[in-house]
């Protein structure tokens, strides 16, 4: 049994359910349901009133981003289900530490340059913007707009944020699920290809050893499935993140092929 955990907003859990349960045996379990239609318990659960062994669940996509202290207090069912996502015997794609450790980047930084070139990074906090060639963003994993502080307006931070060197070149976003991968480069005059409208999505041969490094950054993190964000600059291959719950869905939009929920489904095919 696959089981999938989405909030009613998130496209990228609904679309994978979607994908998967016209193969497998497969439940939603929507986030804004749990503690009122969905129960979690010691030894499993109640979903919309079909109960589940958790031995039952062979695969778990998580999609939980994050979960505030109140849900935590109130609801017993809450407490289970991050029990669950940890320390289940499902595979869990991916468990709560990872995907909740993209909520710190500074930290995911530090770890990406052991295995790759990264760009200077510092955290902004009411200082002045000055620095030049120098981009400005989220220090979370919220999704905020990426560019160059001047062009965002920002002269001054007042909340911290994160500040990297700007690096020019053409943009890779490569996706590693497992033993599967698949990678697409992005060409684009803006900073943030995804608020440029004239970007171009191409299939992309990421070279071996830039794959390699990404499944042992992804072994020494504990993830299955992570995207990472390059720009290759005159040859050289530069990581500026790696995201543990990556919105996938819409690289496969703008190439318009779903390269990557076929890679999702390759995966499962050999692990379910």
């Amino acid at each position: 049994m696959i089981i999938v955990v989405s909030s009613q907003q998130d496209i990228v859990g609904l679309q994978i359910f979607k994908v998967l349960s016209q193969n497998w045996p497969s439940h939603l379990i929507i986030t804004e349901d749990i503690g009122r239609r969905v129960f979690f318990h010691d030894k499993g659960l109640s979903l919309y009133g079909k109960k589940i062994r958790y031995d039952e669940v062979r695969i778990t996509f998580n999609r939980l981003l994050c979960v505030s202290n109140k849900q935590l207090n109130c609801c017993q069912s809450w407490r289970q289900l991050l029990h669950f996502l940890e320390y289940g015997s499902s595979i869990v794609v991916n468990r709560p530490e990872v995907v909740m450790g993209n909520f710190f980047k500074p930290l995911q930084m530090k770890m990406l340059s052991k295995f790759f070139h990264v760009p200077k990074t510092f955290v902004a906090s009411n200082m002045s913007l000055t620095v030049k060639n120098m981009v400005v963003k989220s220090i979370s994993s919220v999704r905020s707009i990426v560019d160059h502080a001047k062009n965002l307006e920002v002269n001054h931070a007042l909340e911290p944020i994160l500040v990297q060197r700007y690096y020019s070149g053409f943009h890779v976003r490569l996706h590693v699920i497992g033993d599967f991968h698949t990678a697409m480069c992005i060409y684009a005059k803006g900073v943030d290809y995804r608020y440029c409208q004239h970007a171009q999505f191409a299939a992309f041969r990421c070279p071996k050893f830039i794959v390699e490094k990404a499944r042992a950054f992804m072994g020494q993190v504990g993830a299955v499935f992570s995207g990472f964000d390059f720009i290759v600059h005159h040859g050289r291959w530069i990581c500026l993140e790696a995201n543990m719950a990556p919105g996938f869905t819409y690289f496969d939009h703008q190439s318009k092929k779903p390269w990557v929920m076929k890679e999702v489904v390759r995966w499962v095919e050999v692990n379910f």
